[in-house]
């Protein structure tokens, strides 16, 4: 939030200085509802994460192109500032959403009684989140050298900065979003047998190793499929995508 207009600057986008206002704001929101969307999956339950994953959505999406079209009389600036007011409102009804759910249902797992220490308890969880950490971190931060690289990049090329905004827009906006969604079968078959081997790995390690095992296969299988159709009829998939027609291509 302090940062966001000298970030923005470092992206070569200083227009981009109030959306990386209210996406900063949107990072307190994004921690609580990962703690509490945690806390159910690790008792199997994902009901909560299903639904406030609805909610979150349908706001960002929602309230995102509503805010984009009112405040775009004022400018493309401002456009841009209201769809990430939308992400911000996705956040915070989703965490409203995980706190009132929690606090009328969230008392009824059986979860023992201990007291620890904030060190002892800083220390276990450390040790346990650095494996699922990492993994979950290399995907933002490719995508973050790409911010900081393509639009810099590109205006050094000799395109001016519209152009290689919208130009980095269709290739982290559109076709990113072709690309990461078969991860989307990753994701989620990985958030419902997460907490089932962690369970097993205390008990039956055997049972575990089988279902990690069950889980890469059905990965590969599902995702597999998608990477030969991408591969082989991308100028195909390119061509349905609107606004991509002659900018791809086009002349520095």
């Amino acid at each position: 939030v302090v940062f966001s207009s000298r970030i923005a600057n470092l992206l070569g986008n200083f227009s981009a200085g109030k959306g990386l206002l209210f996406s900063g704001i949107s990072i307190l929101f994004c921690g609580i509802i990962s703690s509490v969307r945690g806390w159910f999956q690790g008792f199997e339950n994902m009901t909560p994460t299903a639904i406030s994953q609805v909610v979150e959505q349908l706001f960002k999406v929602g309230i995102g192109i509503w805010l984009a079209v009112i405040l775009l009389k004022y400018g493309v600036e401002w456009a841009v500032a209201g769809a990430f007011l939308g992400v911000l409102a996705g956040e915070i009804v989703a965490s409203l959403y995980l706190v009132i759910y929690s606090l009328f249902k969230g008392g009824k797992e059986n979860v023992g009684e201990q007291r620890l220490e904030f060190k002892s308890a800083f220390r276990q969880v450390g040790s346990g989140w650095i494996g699922f950490g990492l993994t979950g971190l290399i995907v933002p931060f490719t995508t973050m050298l790409e911010s900081f690289m393509v639009v810099n990049l590109l205006k050094n090329s000799g395109i001016n900065q519209d152009m290689a905004t919208a130009l980095f827009g269709i290739q982290s906006g559109m076709i990113g979003s072709l690309i990461n969604f078969p991860m989307i079968f990753a994701i989620a078959l990985s958030s419902a047998i997460i907490p089932s081997i962690g369970y097993l790995l205390s008990s039956d390690r055997n049972e575990a190793t089988n279902k990690i095992n069950l889980t890469l296969k059905l990965v590969v299988c599902l995702t597999l499929p998608c990477v030969v159709g991408m591969m082989v009829i991308s100028p195909n998939i390119i061509s349905l995508l609107p606004y991509t027609q002659g900018w791809l291509y086009c002349p520095p």
